[in-house]
């Protein structure tokens, strides 16, 4: 087996350690602005999670995302997860695009 096949391509690190960081801020965001009856979280199961205890509601984003990002990190040389990894960073920046325009809503509205 060549060396090159079995290193993992480094930029797929860095993409799901961004989504990582993105998730973290995700987090704190939604939990704010759902705490200030700003915004509702979309996600049904999550909103069950949330109204339950935003405690609940952040271990279990984080652990979700979390198994997520290990998973395509562990089979980062597959195209499958290189594309699960593009999707999920493409995903978190349209978040980050909603959460600052919701920011921008309520501080220059």
């Amino acid at each position: 087996m060549d060396i090159l096949e079995l290193r993992r391509p480094s930029w797929v690190t860095r993409v799901l350690g961004a989504v990582m960081i993105f998730n973290l801020i995700d987090l704190a965001l939604t939990v704010g602005l759902v705490t200030l009856d700003l915004a509702e979280e979309a996600n049904p199961l999550m909103a069950v999670m949330l109204d339950i205890h935003p405690g609940l509601f952040g271990i279990t984003k984080l652990t979700m995302v979390s198994a997520g990002v290990l998973i395509m990190e562990r089979y980062s040389r597959l195209p499958i997860a290189q594309a699960g990894a593009v999707t999920a960073f493409g995903v978190y920046i349209s978040l980050m695009i909603w959460h600052l325009q919701s920011v921008a809503i309520l501080f220059f509205a």
